[in-house]
Parts: C-alpha cells; sequence; structure tokens
C-alpha cells in the first residue's frame, strides 16, 4: 500500500494485491487539517492491518 498528499486537500492511496494488480483511490478531505490527520494516522493504522 503506498499513500501520498495530492495537493492541499487530497490523499492518493494505492492498494497493491499479491496478484500484481493495483487499486488507486483519491480521498477528498474538507479543510487541510483533516489530511494532516489522516496522513498522521496512517501509519499506526496500517501497522495494525498490514
Amino acid at each position: 500500500m503506498r499513500y501520498a498528499a495530492e495537493g492541499p486537500k487530497h490523499l492518493r492511496v494505492v492498494v497493491h494485491l499479491h496478484d500484481g494488480t493495483a487499486h488507486p483511490c483519491l480521498l477528498a478531505a474538507r479543510k487541510r487539517a483533516r489530511l494532516q490527520e489522516w496522513l498522521e494516522d496512517l501509519p499506526l493504522i496500517l501497522e495494525c492491518f498490514v
């Protein structure tokens, strides 16, 4: 799984499966602060599930 901020209010997420396929998604945050929260929390969440 890869993720990165894309612009001031968007988060690009790409999930790579074992079969080699990739599933991209672009999430829109209402505020820049929300995007920052996502970027701070995602590593902790991924530790639990990946």
